[in-house]
């Protein structure tokens, strides 16, 4: 009796390993299998300052995955564990300044980008849609001052290079300008 119990526990258990192994399977090619799901997406606004003064943006989405590297690196970055670049950089990698609209660097991104031979000056924030959306943030190469003015009054934050704020004081949630020096 024992010896068909132990058959049919062998069985029941080689029974469910395509199951299990289906649910997380990848296609070759990196794309989920039929039974999985595509990985979150996250979007990035990336606004670049060239040699000539004029600014580039750019908007594309990525993999969550990609964003949560991008954001280890900078935190080995600060342990001098790596070495980022600051030269003219194409992504929100390197140099760049970022700004979440979620605490906790989360939700989408606005990266702005300048090089050691050039600073991106003042910077208003409504021009690329971000009035009063930022909730988080890690400076860049640059030290930043973000700039609220209202009936209430003026007030700024200043920003040290590759600070990390992962809550934002009410002056820079609903900053309007930022001056890049």
């Amino acid at each position: 009796m024992k010896t068909r119990q132990l058959w049919f526990l062998a069985g029941s258990i080689f029974a469910l390993v395509p199951v299990l192994h289906g649910c997380s399977e990848d296609t070759p090619d990196g794309a989920p299998s039929a039974g999985g799901q595509a990985e979150e997406m996250v979007h990035d606004t990336i606004v670049t300052l060239g040699p000539d003064g004029a600014t580039t943006v750019r908007e594309m989405d990525i993999p969550l995955s990609e964003r949560l590297g991008q954001i280890e690196l900078r935190r080995l970055q600060l342990e001098g564990n790596f070495t980022a670049s600051t030269d003219q950089d194409l992504s929100c990698q390197g140099s760049a300044m970022w700004l979440f609209d979620q605490v906790q660097l989360g939700g989408s991104r606005i990266c702005f980008i300048s090089s050691p031979a050039f600073s991106l000056g003042t910077v208003p924030l409504p021009h690329y849609g971000w009035f009063a959306r930022v909730r988080s943030l890690w400076g860049g190469q640059d030290t930043t001052l973000f700039v609220r003015t209202d009936q209430t009054g003026t007030c700024a934050d200043h920003i040290n290079p590759w600070q990390r704020v992962d809550f934002a004081s009410p002056c820079t949630a609903k900053a309007a300008v930022i001056y890049f020096n």
